[in-house]
């Protein structure tokens, strides 16, 4: 049980972060092309 409270809170802030990344990138990619 202990294991599982770490990891999920740590699995939501990566979710987090990728999902920021991605916009980023996304951003980039059409000031880019635009």
């Amino acid at each position: 049980m202990q294991k599982n409270n770490t990891v999920y809170p740590n699995l939501k802030q990566i979710e987090q972060l990728v999902w920021r990344q991605l916009q980023e990138t996304f951003s980039k990619v059409m000031k880019t092309h635009y």
